[in-house]
């Protein structure tokens, strides 16, 4: 799939409340995070996040779909009929950036671009990609 489900995220006004649930009903490991967010590892599949909600937002869960470059997916999201209740907005430079959309049905959708990798940990990446070389006979 090219542009698969990458991150789940809760909005809640009890975090610590929704953390143990969660923790406990489906034995998801959280790690909270300095910027008042906290991860989970849901094994397979995508993980995602919980925090805080915002006064000006519902409380819910939230999808975020992965795209190469977040500008690009708006402007095709728009042309499509979509509404954009978010602009590409910088998460961190570790997680990249984010926007939202409103789809022609009324439904809401995230999308995450993610940060690029840095050079040194994409050339490690390309180097395990390589087949391994066959040892030269003398």
């Amino acid at each position: 799939m090219p542009n698969p489900f990458v991150h789940l995220e809760l909005a809640t006004d009890d975090v610590a409340r929704a953390k143990a649930f969660y923790a406990n009903l489906f034995g998801w490991k959280m790690t909270d995070l300095p910027m008042d967010y906290t991860i989970f590892s849901a094994g397979k599949g995508p993980g995602g996040g919980i925090f805080k909600r915002p006064p000006e937002a519902p409380a819910g869960w939230s999808v975020y779909v992965g795209v190469a470059d977040a500008d690009a997916a708006l402007e095709k999201a728009k042309r499509l009929g979509a509404i954009v209740l978010k602009d590409r907005t910088l998460i961190s430079a570790e997680f990249g950036h984010y926007a939202v959309i409103r789809d022609p049905t009324g439904a809401v959708i995230c999308l995450h671009e993610a940060a690029p990798m840095p050079r040194k940990k994409a050339r490690l990446a390309r180097k395990s990609r390589r087949p391994a070389r066959k040892a030269r006979r003398r």
